[in-house]
C-alpha cells in the first residue's frame, strides 16, 4: 500500500526505509540482542537433545575481547537417524545467502527419502563460503555421520556429481533436492539468527509430523512416488530382450543423388526466407559497378569479355585506375601541368568506354535512337 497516496504525506525513501528498520527493531529486538542470546539458545537445545550436535565457532580480538559470532551447526540426532534409517545413501551439499545486512551463508546437507523427496540432515551458519568454512562443515557432518572412507555414498555438490558409488544406482545426477531445500526456507532467511534458526526448526518440525501421519495411512509398503514409476512398465534392457528365429533385416540402399548434399530446404516463393544470412536477389535489377549501367554486372563487362584493354591513336591505354593519382613531384607549375595531363588522359579514356558501353547495348550516342 502506497502511504503517500493514502495519507497524502510526502515521505522521501530514505526517511521510508529508517522508519521501517525502527519499528522491525522493536518488534524482532536489536542485532546484538539475538546474537547474545545464542548462548541462551543452544544450551536449551542440548538439554532438550542430548544426543544432537550442536556447534559454535567464535573469534576474539585477544584473550579478555568478547567473543564474535564466525559459525555455528545444527545437527538434530532425529534428522540424522531418520537419514541413516530410511533414506537413500545420496547427500546433496548446497549453500544460499542470508537475507540480512550483516551477510553470510547457510550450508546444508539435504538427503532423499524412500519416496523420493527432500530429507534435511544439517545446517550450518558460516562467514561466507570459502574453502575454510567447507572444511569446517563437511569435517562436522562426516564425523556426525560417521562417514569415513565413503565408500557405498553418492555425494552432489553445487557444481557437478562429486563422487559417483558403485552400490547406489541413482537416477539424481543433479543438485535439486538441495534447491528445494533453500526455496523451502526463504522467508526463513530473511530473518536474524535466533528467530532464523527456530522458523527452520519449526518447519521441519511440522514436515516430518505431516510425513509421519501420510505414510500411516498408505495400504502398500511401496512409496507412491515409486509405485507411479513402476507401473509406467519401461521396456528392459537389450540383454534380456527375446531371441526370435526371423532372418535379420538389413538397411535399405542408399540413393546417392546428384551434386552436393544440400542443408538447407529448398523454399518456395511464398515462403518467409528471412531467417537465412544471406539476401534473395530475386526482382533485383543487376548493374554494372563500373559506370552503373543494366543488363551486366562487374565481372560480364562487355568491354572485359572482347579484351583487358582499348587501342587509342597513341597507343594500347589500359583501363583507368580507380585510385588517387601520384602528385607531381616537381617545383612550381611543372609537376602540377603533369597532373592535369593525366588527368585529362583518364577522362578521355572513360568517355571512350561509356561509349562504347552504350553503343553495345544497342543505342547511338549521337541520336539517342535505337539501332
Amino acid at each position: 500500500m502506497d502511504f503517500q497516496s493514502k495519507f497524502y504525506i510526502p515521505i522521501a525513501r530514505a526517511k521510508w526505509y529508517r522508519v521501517r528498520s525502527y519499528a522491525l527493531e522493536k518488534l524482532r529486538g536489536s542485532v546484538e540482542d539475538h546474537y547474545a542470546l545464542l548462548g541462551p539458545y543452544l544450551a536449551e537445545l542440548r538439554k532438550k537433545n542430548p544426543t544432537s550436535l550442536f556447534n559454535i565457532v567464535c573469534d576474539r580480538e585477544f584473550t579478555s575481547a568478547p567473543p564474535v559470532f564466525k559459525r555455528l551447526y545444527i545437527g538434530f540426532d532425529a534428522l540424522k537417524k531418520g537419514f541413516l534409517h530410511g533414506c537413500w545413501p545420496i547427500v546433496g551439499f548446497d549453500d544460499c545467502f542470508l537475507k540480512t545486512f550483516l551477510g553470510g551463508q547457510l550450508l546444508s546437507t539435504v538427503g532423499i527419502d524412500g519416496n523420493n523427496q527432500m530429507f534435511p540432515i544439517a545446517w550450518a551458519v558460516v562467514e561466507g563460503e570459502n574453502y575454510v568454512s567447507w572444511r569446517w562443515f563437511l569435517g562436522q557432518f562426516f564425523n556426525n555421520l560417521e562417514i569415513s572412507q565413503g565408500y557405498g555414498w553418492t555425494f552432489i555438490s553445487d557444481q557437478q556429481k562429486a563422487h559417483v558409488s558403485t552400490v547406489c544406482k541413482s537416477d539424481n545426477v543433479t543438485n535439486n533436492i538441495s534447491e528445494t531445500f533453500n526455496a523451502y526456507i526463504l522467508k526463513a532467511r530473511s530473518k536474524l539468527i535466533v528467530d532464523m534458526l527456530e522458523e527452520i526448526r519449526r518447519m521441519l518440525m511440522q514436515r516430518m509430523h505431516m510425513k509421519r501421519e501420510m505414510v500411516s495411512k498408505w495400504s502398500s509398503d511401496i512409496c507412491p512416488n515409486i509405485r507411479r514409476k513402476l507401473e509406467k512398465k519401461p521396456l528392459t534392457g537389450k540383454d534380456t530382450w527375446p531371441t526370435v528365429d526371423t532372418p535379420h533385416v538389413l538397411p535399405p540402399h542408399v540413393k546417392k543423388m546428384p551434386g552436393r548434399l544440400k542443408k538447407v530446404r529448398r523454399r518456395e516463393v511464398h515462403e518467409d526466407d528471412s531467417h537465412t544470412s544471406r539476401y534473395s536477389k530475386h526482382g533485383s535489377i543487376i548493374k554494372c559497378q563500373i559506370y552503373f549501367l543494366e543488363g551486366h554486372n562487374r565481372r560480364s563487362y562487355p568491354l572485359r569479355t572482347q579484351g583487358a584493354s582499348t587501342h587509342v591513336e597513341e597507343g594500347q591505354i589500359s583501363q583507368p585506375n580507380r585510385g588517387r593519382g601520384r602528385r607531381g613531384s616537381g617545383r612550381g607549375g611543372r609537376g602540377r601541368g603533369r597532373g592535369e595531363e593525366i588527368q585529362s588522359s583518364t577522362i578521355h579514356v572513360e568517355a571512350m568506354h561509356r561509349e562504347r558501353a552504350m553503343t553495345l547495348q544497342g543505342f547511338s550516342v549521337f541520336t539517342g535512337e535505337e539501332t
